[in-house]
């Protein structure tokens, strides 16, 4: 009874407020009281009881319950703080340098800061409006093949979609299937339309409202379809699209519902969705398409309403595997369930739904614009202890008339909050157009970036965080300080340690500032590396049209007529561009396989890109009908399978179930991005997958050109977009993100050395003025202008030769090491790259130092010494 009674007590935290604000003189009588009718409400349940309670020590906070408040130093708080404002704004507005300084370094800092801090807030609002958010999670996979090599997965298999069918623990589960999409036609209208196919149960997992139709039947029937608002206007206009036929495609769909369109912050999209069933009717004969190898583009989501239900799920899908795996060695496969709050912001895995920002990239985003607030901070905490000297009076007055070490540390941190908020203002001046340009960097990839009241509670929390943090070393400096000490006079106080300080921030400050210069210099060559390698084969001059479903053989006469095209070649991949499909291929072992990548071409792909045939023959022309026999292979598939080359030809490679005679081999090229090496590769022909055409252009005026095939493919296709571009800027763009990734570094290092300069300036203006009377008696005695910059300069330059010298060999281990490392053709980085980058840096400090002290060289010692 006891024990029991010692656990059912109210919660701590709320005794505590209690005892916290309530005067002494009824705090027993009314936490007696409260006691009480906490014991009789444990009969409504122990959550019910505690929820009475802090209602009622809420209910009690009142006027006549609070404690007086003891006036410990005779001073009223708010005009303490009053003070600390009135003397912050005035020791600003006396050091007008200083200050500005401080503040625009603070607000280029802090620019940065607010769009991680804008980005951040936005990403962990994804899926958020779901209602079941919490409880909803989505299978993932992770695929290895006989050699160890893993694929992580967004995607799962049909075949897990039905062994779950037979597991407990889920209240709702959906399957979803990518690729729905094509030409929606309603006999009226025509319109490109994209979206998925999605089972019955689609809509009581996710809250996408229904306008029209019933949720539950919605997408119960094959050929059944769900359309957004958007879409529904622009194919029905106002009219009512329910119960109406529309074909997608070569299907024929009903409409039983109207959605809401999809919110932004959906970690998918959709326009259409096409019921799931109708591809379950379609491909149940398909052994493959049910495969549990076959996890390319399904997708299961499920609600689970209890935490408990999610290990015993887990452990089914566990199970599930474990025998599967037994039937498909040496493929292995592991299922798991991933909650919906770690899709947007979760690890990266391959066949995503729609754009993601994994959680290293939410990391990386962090850490650079915090590495530039720190830069920032070192000029408040440099100028700050090198102007101490002036204010050590100040402190010893203030620490004689009562003031304690905590007000004098809160002085200064105030002052430096109020430093950071108006760094604030104006970096909300260089935050708006700086995220419009990193908008178009993303190229509308998931974010928009909005301003929330959320997001500027935030900019404010930052703003304050960033002023603490500038403050910490200055402030605990300056108010350690004795006050006898600091009245006797400025030569008793000593600060050696603050000197040697602020050697170690300067340093730590260009070295910063030159680790970006150089990392941005040589990834900017790697870049230029990749997007100009030799990849094996010729991208000069070819131009690839995306077919969008229309008629190859048709396209190409149609193109053919041009006279710039020389000639026309057809293709299912861009290589180094698109993804190419990754198959099973088998030699003579039916127990050793390999993934191969697979692209279909045509007889004249290999010509036109200049490809080298080191044995064997090309393809030649076979109908559409005819029986796919012939293969052509890289000298990587012979040595994966260890096959030799001079035997190759005539030898058989299975590939999905098919034995196909190698025909040709060629030699090695690149048909990935240079962070993958080359793997084996095999060319397919069949004339019904061909996606591509491959035009090689001759133009003296390739604008004309391009104009005048867009009207050729007007004159057979008016609803798709013409869609074309050339080889180059196909690989350009495959390199987009690591384009992004210099863009974002560069900007980075320009703001960093721009921060570093203006401290280095600062404080050669307060070194300067400290010494101006020595500089005009050396004058006197005869030190020539030269002589004098060389005096007051040396100290900076040692401290720049020892940045460079520290971050040299810091740059080529975080740039060779850890961003460029998994790059399987690198470009070699030379002594110039690096001093390159260890030159300009070194000049914009020695234009900082130089300048200033050359002005105070050519001062006439008159002027200085004249009341002395």
């Amino acid at each position: 009874m006891n024990s029991n009674r010692d656990h059912n007590h109210p919660p701590r935290w709320a005794n505590k407020l209690l005892e916290w604000y309530c005067r002494e003189d009824l705090l027993e009588d009314l936490q007696g009281d409260l006691y009480e009718y906490y014991e009789r409400n444990l009969a409504k349940g122990k959550r019910m009881a505690n929820l009475i309670f802090i209602i009622d020590v809420f209910k009690f906070f009142r006027s006549y319950t609070f404690k007086k408040l003891k006036n410990k130093y005779k001073m009223n708080s708010y005009m303490l703080f009053k003070n600390y404002f009135k003397t912050s704004v005035r020791s600003l507005a006396r050091n007008k340098l200083f200050s500005f300084i401080n503040i625009i370094g603070l607000a280029i800092a802090m620019s940065v800061g607010l769009l991680v801090i804008t980005m951040i807030v936005e990403s962990r609002n994804f899926d958020t409006f779901h209602l079941k958010a919490d409880h909803i999670y989505r299978v993932i996979n992770t695929r290895t093949n006989g050699r160890g090599d893993e694929f992580k997965m967004a995607t799962t298999s049909h075949f897990i979609s039905q062994k779950l069918e037979d597991v407990s623990g889920y209240e709702h589960k959906t399957t979803l299937y990518g690729g729905f999409g094509g030409d929606a036609d309603t006999g009226d209208k025509k319109l490109i339309i994209t979206g998925l196919w999605a089972s019955e149960d689609f809509f009581k997992v996710f809250s996408f409202p229904l306008i029209k139709g019933d949720p539950a039947t919605a997408l119960a029937e094959p050929n059944s379809l769900v359309i957004t608002e958007d879409t529904s206007y622009k194919l029905f206009g106002a009219e009512d699209p329910m119960g109406k036929l529309i074909t997608v495609g070569e299907r024929e769909f009903l409409i039983r519902g109207v959605a809401q369109n999809p919110p932004k912050n959906s970690h998918f999209t959709f326009q259409a969705l096409g019921s799931y069933s109708t591809l379950v009717n379609e491909n149940q004969s398909d052994p493959d398409w049910s495969a549990s190898s076959s996890m390319w583009i399904t997708y299961i989501y499920m609600t689970i309403p209890h935490k408990e239900d999610v290990k015993q799920i887990n452990h089914a899908l566990r199970q599930i595997c474990d025998t599967e795996n037994e039937v498909i060695a040496p493929l292995h496969i592991t299922s798991k369930l991933q909650p919906l709050s770690d899709i947007f912001n979760g690890a990266a895995l391959g066949n995503q739904l729609g754009p993601t920002l994994p959680a290293t990239a939410t990391l990386i985003f962090a850490i650079l614009p915090f590495i530039i607030l720190l830069t920032a901070c070192f000029n408040y905490t440099n100028l700050s202890i090198a102007r101490s000297l002036r204010r050590t009076t100040e402190v010893g007055i203030r620490k004689v008339i009562g003031a304690t070490r905590w007000n004098i540390f809160a002085q200064f941190v105030i002052e430096s909050i109020i430093i950071a908020l108006l760094a604030l203002l104006v970096s909300c001046l260089i935050y708006i157009p700086l995220r419009d340009q990193f908008l178009i960097l993303l190229d509308g990839d998931g974010l928009s970036l909005p301003i929330t009241w959320s997001v500027v509670g935030a900019f404010i929390l930052f703003a304050i965080f960033a002023g603490v943090l500038a403050s910490i070393i200055p402030a605990s400096t300056l108010s350690k300080l004795q006050a006898m000490a600091v009245l006797r006079g400025s030569s008793n106080v000593r600060l050696f340690a603050g000197l040697t300080l602020r050697k170690i921030l300067l340093i730590t400050q260009f070295s910063i500032s030159t680790i970006l210069i150089l990392g941005t210099i040589i990834l900017n060559k790697q870049y230029i590396h990749a997007t100009s390698y030799d990849l094996g084969f010729s991208t000069d001059q070819i131009l690839n049209i995306d077919l969008q479903g229309n008629n190859h053989q048709l396209s190409r006469d149609a193109f053919a007529a041009v006279p710039d095209v020389n000639s026309i070649s057809l293709s299912e991949h861009i290589l180094h561009s698109t993804m190419t499909h990754l198959k099973d291929g088998k030699y003579k072992d039916p127990l050793d396989s390999a993934q191969v990548h697979i692209n279909y071409i045509d007889e004249y792909y290999l010509s036109n890109h200049k490809f080298s045939l080191i044995a064997g023959e090309n393809f030649k022309y076979r109908p559409d009908s005819a029986d796919e026999q012939h293969v052509i292979v890289n000298e990587k598939l012979l040595e994966r399978f260890d096959i030799d080359p001079l035997k190759a030809l005539g030898e058989k490679i299975e590939l999905e179930n098919k034995k196909l005679a190698i025909l040709g081999v060629v030699k090695d090229f690149n048909h990935s991005t240079l962070d993958a090496p080359i793997e084996p590769f095999a060319f397919r022909y069949d004339r019904t997958k061909y996606r591509y055409l491959n035009l090689v252009i001759n133009s003296d005026d390739y604008m004309a050109t391009i104009d005048r095939l867009e009207a050729v493919w007007r004159s057979f296709d008016e609803l798709h977009p013409f869609s074309a571009t050339f080889y180059e800027d196909e690989i350009e763009r495959t390199y987009m993100m690591f384009s992004m990734l210099i863009k974002v570094v560069g900007f980075l290092a320009i703001l960093a050395i721009s921060i570093a300069a203006m401290g280095l300036l600062g404080m050669s203006v307060y070194a300067v003025e400290t010494k101006i009377k020595e500089i005009s008696i050396r004058k006197v005695l005869g030190a020539s202008a030269l002589k004098l910059v060389y005096l007051l300069s040396k100290g900076y330059v040692w401290l720049l030769l020892v940045a460079t010298l520290i971050s040299a060999p810091l740059t080529y281990f975080i740039v060779n090491e850890l961003i460029i490392a998994e790059f399987a053709y690198l470009a070699p980085m030379t002594i110039w790259d690096v001093l390159g980058g260890l030159i300009v840096v070194f000049m914009i400090g020695l234009v900082m130092i130089g300048f200033q002290t050359y002005r105070a060289a050519q001062t006439n010692p008159a002027d200085t010494l004249r009341n002395e």
